[in-house]
């Protein structure tokens, strides 16, 4: 039973953050900052703060850093084909 708690709970938090606080962010890039020109991205994870950055500012530079090796593998496969993250 805690188990199905725990990944309702979960879902829920994934909900938020996905349809809320994302394009809260993205709203606030958009609306707010004139542009971008150097993006860090620490604990980049799979690139999901810088995806929403590359979508308005497609010629911001980005430098992205993954602790986790096997994530950071996975994020080196997603931008392999674009010149602008490192």
């Amino acid at each position: 039973m805690i188990v199905h708690i725990k990944r309702f709970v979960l879902f829920i938090f994934d909900l938020i953050h996905d349809y809320y606080h994302q394009k809260s962010i993205a709203l606030y890039i958009k609306n707010k900052m004139s542009k971008i020109d150097i993006l860090l991205d620490v604990g980049s994870h799979m690139g999901t703060y810088t995806d929403l950055v590359i979508k308005v500012y497609p010629d911001c530079k980005s430098f992205l850093f993954e602790p986790q090796s096997k994530v950071f593998e996975k994020i080196q496969q997603k931008y392999n084909n674009n010149e602008n993250i490192d």
